[in-house]
């Protein structure tokens, strides 16, 4: 299905994550989970749209199942929010596994709306290359007034800030809370809930 997805020219990312969350939603029965599996499966394909085929089944889970698919949660990194500095004219953002970057580099968009990251982004800049608990519309980057802003969507795990490294070398995460942006720019790393880490590129105009 994600073969076909993508040849269709959607991203199979959000389908792969939409599946992931129904398989551990432990609120869910075995043939529950089945059941929505299956219907991921059979919307996917004839919609060939995963976003939508994500809400059909978001739905049913709601209406038929009485239960909710939700993001689970992780442990919370607790920071403060920092003042804004300039920012590159062009980012990029770099998934990172341990001390292992995994490209491709994701291009910011330069547009009012920027990019949402998130499992089900929904969004047409989006990236949907994320861990487990992070929220269909966790977070968004977007170029305000010469400056790249970091928004928390109200996500159920959170969005920290590591200004210029990693915790590992001791710098501080900084809590990202919603409707209070913070400036991020080349070399900070982004992290949402406690899976998911960017690296903050600059990249050429």
């Amino acid at each position: 299905m994600e073969e076909s997805l993508s040849a269709c020219g959607h991203d199979a990312l959000v389908y792969r994550n939409a599946c992931a969350r129904v398989a551990g939603a432990g609120e869910l029965d075995s043939r529950s989970r089945a059941t929505l599996l299956v219907l991921l499966f059979i919307a996917a394909g004839v919609t060939a749209d995963p976003a939508l085929a994500a809400s059909e089944a978001r739905g049913y889970a709601d209406r038929r199942l009485g239960a909710s698919v939700r993001t689970p949660p992780p442990s919370i990194v607790k920071g403060k929010k920092r003042a804004e500095s300039p920012a590159p004219e062009g980012l990029g953002l770099l998934r990172a596994d341990g001390s292992c970057a995994k490209p491709p580099i994701y291009e910011v968009s330069r547009g009012p709306e920027g990019t949402v990251i998130g499992s089900i982004p929904c969004d047409g800049d989006s990236i949907a290359d994320v861990g487990p608990d992070v929220s269909r519309r966790h977070a968004r980057v977007r170029l305000v007034d010469g400056q790249w802003l970091l928004e928390d969507l109200g996500s159920t795990n959170g969005t920290w800030v590591v200004p210029g490294g990693s915790p590992a070398q001791g710098r501080k995460p900084i809590r990202v809370e919603p409707d209070r942006p913070v400036a991020i720019q080349n070399a900070d790393q982004i992290l949402l809930g406690s899976s998911t880490r960017f690296l903050v590129m600059r990249t050429a105009r």
